[in-house]
Parts: structure tokens; C-alpha cells; sequence
């Protein structure tokens, strides 16, 4: 014999009306969770930067003049991630590297930054 057969309309209602709460009641409850929260936030603050810079170095006793660029992105005015870059301008001439005669130094560098941003909201 079946399972349907020893069910009466009753309780079919009823079966039926408890899953339809179910269902009403799943939504309300996935809206009722905490909030997932990232470091970009739903309501931040966001923008982006991008600059030539100039940095010094020394080699060799002499000083090097460095110029490059850097860029980035700043999160919630708390984190800033970018990318730089920098080449050496060949200003200096050496005569003690090489048994070649005189050398000019060339060479450079870049990468990826993070970089956290301190009392933001304070000048």
C-alpha cells in the first residue's frame, strides 16, 4: 500500500502549508545574516593617484639622480596599492669598474606597493 493512500486531504494541507513557511521563511532569514564586509566597503571611499618622482641615490661615493612614475589606487583612505617605477638618469662616469676605461651606470627598478595610510583623516 502507498504512502498517499494513508494520507488524508487534512494532512495533506497541512504538509503543504508547513513547506509553503518554509519557503516564505528561507528568504527573510538570508536577509537577516550580517553584512559581508570587505576592505573596499559598500559605502568607501576610493580614488587613485599617479605622480613623476625624483629620488637620489649614491654609488660609488657619487650621487645619482633617480626619476621615475608611480600610480595607484586608494581604499577607504586607509590602504593605497599601486605599481613604480624608476631608471637612473646617467649623469656620473666611473673609472674604477671596469678594466674597460670609463663606465656609465645605467639601471633601474619597479614593482608592486602597499602601502598603509596612517590618521587619514587628519592634516
Amino acid at each position: 500500500m502507498s504512502l498517499a493512500g494513508n494520507v488524508t486531504a487534512e494532512a495533506m494541507k497541512k504538509m503543504y502549508l508547513a513547506g509553503l513557511m518554509c519557503l516564505l521563511l528561507c528568504p527573510c532569514y538570508a536577509q537577516s545574516q550580517r553584512e559581508i564586509k570587505t576592505i573596499a566597503g559598500r559605502n568607501g571611499h576610493h580614488g587613485g593617484f599617479g605622480a613623476l618622482t625624483f629620488r637620489t641615490t649614491a654609488f660609488k661615493d657619487k650621487q645619482l639622480a633617480m626619476m621615475g612614475i608611480r600610480g595607484g589606487w586608494i581604499i577607504n583612505r586607509s590602504l593605497a596599492i599601486g605599481i613604480e617605477g624608476h631608471g637612473i638618469i646617467p649623469s656620473a662616469e666611473f673609472d674604477d669598474i671596469t678594466s674597460m676605461g670609463r663606465t656609465i651606470l645605467l639601471g633601474g627598478y619597479g614593482g608592486l606597493f602597499l602601502e598603509p595610510i596612517l590618521f587619514s583623516n587628519e592634516v
